[in-house]
């Protein structure tokens, strides 16, 4: 690992890139300088803090540039630090099935045919909360499926008996059909409105009226009076990817835009993200 000051420079230099930069290149290296930074520094939030204000980024348009998943399609250590990065985030905050009252509403009415499926971890990158879902409700019918992109479902190793890893990309319709849950894990926030309602829509076509459920990990921002850190996370999601952080009415917005209801924001204080369950209408 280089020392700080040096990773410090490479951040900067991310930072305030040449203008003749690709801008995605450019959002894709800064995320990976600060990912190295973030794994380095005794403090890293404070570090990362202390020279965020510097960033000087070209501005990231969707039709001029192609989106930062596509731009670590075809730079594997870009994706491996971004898998690894979402990994590290996971084990550090409190896990959806511990917000979601799982174990009292899953009970009742599985099915358990072999073919029947349990669980769509969708964009799940390697598994971190399938793996563990999967230790604490062993005695659950169904099968277990983890959902990514074909480069990341390619870079998986030793996944527990049990878990189907499945090439798929959420913008194109959802293969695996009338699942009892389906899980996006802070994805929606990576993506514009358009292209939140395109992917949601898609698996809100594969759900079974009546059995599925939609539940979506994501901030909850509120109307008014934001934290300083959701604050900062919307601006990054904006600087990164143009992305959002939401409040609840543009959560419902949302869903209401793919056909589903939502039926209630699971927001146990202390909790980083909330859980969102929806249900077709």
């Amino acid at each position: 690992m280089a020392p700080i000051n040096a990773l410090i420079a490479k951040v900067l230099r991310a930072a305030n890139p040449d203008p003749r930069q690709n801008g995605t290149e450019a959002h894709a290296e800064l995320l990976h300088g600060i990912h190295e930074l973030q794994l380095a520094a005794e403090k890293p939030i404070e570090t990362v803090k202390r020279i965020l204000y510097q960033v000087r980024l070209p501005p990231l348009t969707i039709d001029a540039s192609p989106s930062l998943f596509q731009w670590m399609k075809e730079r594997p250590e870009q994706r491996r630090d971004f898998d690894h990065n979402m990994a590290a985030r996971r084990n550090e905050t409190q896990r959806w099935f511990e917000i979601w009252p799982s174990a009292e509403v899953l009970g009742p009415r599985l099915r358990s045919r072999p073919e029947d499926v349990l669980l769509v971890d969708v964009g799940a990158s390697h598994g971190h909360d399938l793996v563990k879902f999967q230790e604490g409700n062993s005695n659950l019918p169904g099968r277990l499926i983890l959902q990514d992109l074909p480069e990341t479902i390619d870079s998986i190793r030793d996944l527990p008996p049990g878990l189907e890893a499945m090439a798929y990309d959420f913008f194109t319709p959802q293969p695996m059909v009338g699942a009892r849950i389906y899980y996006f894990g802070t994805v929606c926030h990576n993506w514009d409105d358009d292209s939140c309602i395109k992917l949601l829509s898609n698996t809100a076509k594969a759900m079974e009226k009546g059995y599925s459920t939609l539940l979506i990990s994501d901030l909850v921002i509120p109307e008014v009076g934001a934290s300083v850190r959701a604050a900062a996370m919307d601006l990054q999601m904006m600087v990164l990817l143009a992305g959002i952080e939401r409040t609840e009415s543009q959560w419902r917005a949302i869903l209401d835009g793919c056909g589903l209801d939502l039926v209630r924001v699971w927001s146990p204080s202390g909790a980083s993200e909330s859980v969102l369950e929806a249900h077709l209408r």
